[in-house]
């Protein structure tokens, strides 16, 4: 399969909390399989809906200045589908990130 990707994929096991903007808006616990200039790679215990609005906001302090800009960002749900290898109900979710509708949300952040 042709890889059709702007961006290389960066690995990373980065512990994070994603918030939903259509639900409760509470965080729950996630973290960062891989991520790229536009999207993240997420592992979390929820499913999420597609073109669903999400928040992603990191536990620890990252090394990488691109990761750290993710936190100023809004994304939206690509698609999301149980984690194959894993018997505690998983998800993994595709983000794209969503420039400058971080600051349109209300959120305070300036568009890249």
């Amino acid at each position: 399969m042709q890889n059709k990707r702007k961006w290389p994929r960066i690995a990373c096991l980065e512990r994070c909390n994603v918030q939903p903007t259509d639900r409760d808006n509470q965080m729950r616990p996630a973290r960062i399989l891989n991520y790229s200039a536009t999207g993240v790679m997420l592992e979390t215990d929820i499913a999420l809906a597609v073109e669903e609005l999400v928040k992603i906001h990191l536990v620890d302090e990252p090394d990488d200045d691109l990761l750290r800009g993710i936190e100023k960002r809004v994304g939206k749900v690509c698609w999301c589908s149980m984690h194959a290898d894993s018997f505690s109900g998983m998800f993994l979710v595709g983000i794209e990130i969503v420039r400058g509708l971080s600051e349109d949300m209300g959120w305070g952040f300036a568009p890249l």
